[in-house]
């Protein structure tokens, strides 16, 4: 099973041929641009995927050829992941002249269970109750950096809420629409000073949140999910 054309997925990149080797700490956000198959007689042995060349921050040059890739995608009932290696890095694919980057399978495709949950980079109001570190009740609002099932991480201003305590998360998924889901805080951690925010603001907190009952609402937040992946796609954003 091969992602299907232009299905959005997210690509980490290894640092080796072994992706036991390690990942970048951080996913790209890309789509399937074509699929080619495999093909007796050929020199190469598993099919192909291009996709759209993903960014990261401080680029410069392309992976070395056989460095490990890993293609992480969702099909809105289960999040999928194939292992793959860097071939090449084309100025277009066949029906498009958007750079690409060729990837050969180096494996089959594998279902996650469902504690690996799919997660999306958004941007959406979000408001977390909870415990500050001195204990007394305290709220907080901010914005999402991304969202799963499972969880989300968020940026916030107020209180530094504990880590390990209670929390009810309040996510406005389109303008007027809130979910609230009960969840734990994981970490809650300052970000450094800005020089022209001053020192009396208080700093931002980016906060890690895990939800307590991820099924209940897992279908809602999936719907959100993809009507965001859509509208980044449509936007040119993926």
């Amino acid at each position: 099973m091969l992602p299907e054309l232009n299905t959005v997925l997210r690509v980490a990149v290894g640092t080796s041929p072994d992706p036991a080797d390690g990942l970048r700490p951080s996913q790209a956000p890309s789509r399937v641009e074509h699929i080619e198959p495999a093909t007796d007689g050929r020199s190469w042995r598993g099919p192909r995927v291009l996709i759209a060349t993903p960014r990261y921050p401080g680029d410069v040059d392309e992976p070395r050829p056989g460095t490990a890739c890993t293609l992480t995608w969702s099909d809105g009932h289960a999040v999928y992941e194939l292992l793959t290696m860097f071939d090449s890095a084309l100025p277009g694919g066949p029906d498009t002249s958007l750079r690409t980057w060729r990837l050969e399978a180096t494996g089959e495709t594998v279902r996650l269970q469902r504690r690996e949950f799919f997660r999306c980079e958004c941007s959406l109001p979000v408001t977390v109750a909870g415990l500050d570190r001195a204990g007394a009740r305290a709220t907080a609002t901010g914005f999402t950096l991304d969202l799963s099932e499972g969880g989300l991480r968020c940026v916030l201003k107020g209180p530094t809420l504990k880590p390990g305590g209670g929390a009810q998360v309040g996510v406005e998924l389109t303008p007027g629409t809130v979910l609230t889901l009960d969840g734990e805080v994981l970490r809650a951690t300052p970000r450094p000073a800005s020089a022209l925010s001053g020192s009396v603001e208080p700093r931002p907190v980016e906060t890690v949140i895990e939800f307590k009952d991820a099924e209940r609402h897992g279908d809602t937040v999936r719907r959100a999910i993809f009507a965001e992946q859509l509208r980044q796609r449509r936007l040119g954003i993926v």
